[in-house]
């Protein structure tokens, strides 16, 4: 069996979309499928351009030109794109854009069959919604994702919406590196928190930061590292936050870390806090909770599913500054008896989301669709 994987991103470029790629094909090359993944050739506002194709840890990586018009990102290498497919027995696209539009425009030139994995759609912000609207249910539901042989929806968030508007919506939830952390046995509890993701508008760090500013009246010692490469984010205005209310020996910036440097991090921190308004997925907190990390996480569809207040974590509103930092603040106050409780409740939930749980729905998915295909 041949997969071929596409997606706007791959590595060397960080974020949750590519770590779960990287992941899928890493783990179903584990079970004897051949991968590869196809590409644009920069990552995110990079300058410089990447190899046309390269390997990492043996998944060939081919990569392609394309217009950046920030939002829609086209390549106009259509036989390129079209012979490379013919190798392969199933074309899985990984969120909407570009790339499954033509994959699903050219069906009945290529003859594959194609998935087209959600990853949150393209509701991250409700900037142009009513155009996203009309992308998604007009053209997307009458001409192109309804040609779609299988979407899987990652998140139940994403399977409510897709499976009313596609028919062939199957849900398979995100699976993860439960691993990507490992926590120290005995664990110290210390007063620091972690983000860790790309610094999007989604993310909502100002209610963040304006949250951790009221726990530092009550707890000067918190300390809150943001980590994590900005994308679309107004960085200066939250540094600005951050000087006026006076948290600079509280809350750093650390940007993009390497893994040596992230985990000695992640082990330095008792908490991962969220405030996202939206999220696909999730992954970096299942991750961190998988490390023993105990969640304070926002009210919202995606953490719900995580979380189960006060069992392994919490659950709050940062629409209310005062309220997520009363949460905050009574994670900190725990005896360290409950703290352990949470954290080993918080890791236990994270392994309902690891790859050896949740690769085999992948693989029979393939096999069904290329069954189907031969019949």
């Amino acid at each position: 069996m041949k997969i071929l994987h596409v997606t706007n991103h791959f590595h060397p470029c960080i974020g949750g979309v590519e770590t779960f790629v990287k992941d899928l094909c890493l783990n179903l090359v584990e079970n004897g499928i051949y991968c590869e993944v196809l590409c644009l050739d920069k990552c995110p506002k990079a300058g410089r351009k990447l190899p046309h194709t390269s390997d990492f840890e043996g998944i060939k990586v081919t990569r392609t030109g394309f217009f950046d018009l920030k939002y829609y990102k086209p390549s106009f290498s259509f036989g390129k794109i079209l012979g490379l497919v013919q190798e392969y027995d199933v074309v899985h696209v990984h969120s909407l854009g570009f790339f499954s539009d033509f994959f699903l425009a050219t069906k009945s030139l290529h003859k594959k069959p194609v998935i087209v994995s959600t990853h949150g759609g393209i509701w991250h912000t409700k900037k142009f919604l009513p155009l996203k609207n009309i992308y998604v249910d007009f053209f997307q539901r009458f001409f192109l994702l309804s040609r779609a042989d299988a979407v899987i929806a990652d998140s139940n968030n994403d399977f409510e919406i897709f499976s009313k508007k596609f028919q062939k919506t199957i849900l398979i939830e995100n699976a993860v590196n439960t691993s990507r952390f490992l926590a120290p046995k005995e664990k110290k509890s210390t007063d620091s928190f972690i983000f860790l993701g790309r610094l999007s508008r989604n993310k909502n760090l100002s209610a963040l930061i304006g949250s951790f500013a009221l726990v530092c009246n009550g707890r000067p010692s918190a300390k809150l590292f943001i980590v994590g490469k900005n994308f679309d984010e107004d960085l200066g205005n939250l540094e600005k936050i951050v000087k006026e209310k006076n948290l600079e020996k509280n809350v750093f910036f650390t940007g993009e870390l390497g893994e040596e440097k992230l985990r000695h991090i992640v082990n330095e921190c008792s908490y991962c806090v969220y405030s996202s308004s939206f999220e696909g997925f999730g992954i970096s907190v299942l991750e961190l909770m998988g490390a023993g990390l105990i969640p304070v996480l926002n009210n919202i569809p995606t953490f719900t599913r995580f979380v189960d207040h006060e069992k392994n974590g919490f659950i709050t509103d940062f629409l209310d500054y005062s309220t997520a930092a009363r949460s905050i603040l009574h994670a900190l106050n725990l005896g360290e008896k409950e703290k352990k409780r949470l954290s080993s409740n918080a890791a236990e939930k994270a392994k309902e989301f690891s790859w050896g749980e949740k690769i085999s729905p992948y693989i029979e998915t393939y096999e069904k669709l290329i069954a189907a295909g031969k019949t």
